[in-house]
C-alpha cells in the first residue's frame, strides 16, 4: 500500500468528525489520559473561566483528542506522516471548541493552547 493510500485510510479512520463528543465511542480512557486532560482543564479553567456546562464538554473533548493523539503516537507510520495528521487532529480540536468556548473565550484558548498543546510537539 502506497503512502498516500495509508495516509488516507488513517485520516478516514482516525479524523472522522463525529457529531456528538463520546470518548467512549473510541474505548475507555487510559488513566494516563484522563490524568493529562484534567491538568490541562486546570491550566486553562483560570484563563477561560468556563462555566459548569463548558467545563464538561471541554474536559470530555480534551480527552477524545488525547486518546486520539495516542492512537496516532504509536502508528507504524513515518514520523513526518504522524506529524501531518496530530496537525490535522489540532484543527479539528479547535473546531470542536469553538462549538464550546464564546468568541472571546476561543481567542484566548488558540493563544494558550500554543504552549499548552502544540501540535506534534511531541514526536
Amino acid at each position: 500500500m502506497g503512502n498516500t493510500k495509508l495516509v488516507w485510510i488513517i485520516l478516514l479512520v482516525f479524523m472522522g468528525r463525529i457529531s456528538a463528543q463520546d470518548p467512549y465511542l473510541q474505548g475507555d480512557p487510559s488513566p494516563k489520559v484522563e490524568a493529562e486532560a484534567k491538568e490541562l482543564l486546570q491550566q486553562y479553567q483560570p484563563n477561560l473561566v468556563m462555566d459548569s456546562n463548558q467545563v464538561l464538554l471541554f474536559e470530555k473533548t480534551l480527552i477524545e483528542y488525547l486518546m486520539r493523539r495516542e492512537k496516532i503516537y504509536v502508528l507504524d507510520a513515518p514520523e513526518k506522516q504522524k506529524r501531518y495528521l496530530l496537525k490535522k487532529l489540532d484543527r479539528y480540536e479547535n473546531g470542536e471548541m469553538s462549538n464550546i468556548l464564546t468568541r472571546p473565550q476561543l481567542r484566548y484558548y488558540f493563544k494558550i493552547k500554543r504552549q499548552l498543546q502544540p501540535a506534534g510537539a511531541l514526536l
